[in-house]
């Protein structure tokens, strides 16, 4: 994890991303193996990015 620079943000992440619970992609009906990014941004409404994952294809 690449810090926000800002401690309370950073605890405030952390416990939301400690809730999150994996599901494994699935492609051809098969869990496949992905790298992805997950980029949070806090602002007046916090919105969550996310790189579509990378099978290594």
């Amino acid at each position: 994890m690449e810090s926000s620079l800002i401690a309370a943000y950073d605890q405030q992440i952390l416990g939301n991303v400690r809730t999150w619970r994996y599901q494994p992609y699935v492609l051809d009906g098969a869990a496949t193996p992905v790298c992805t990014t997950v980029r949070i941004k806090f602002g007046s409404a916090p919105m969550i990015y996310g790189s579509p994952p990378s099978t290594g294809r």
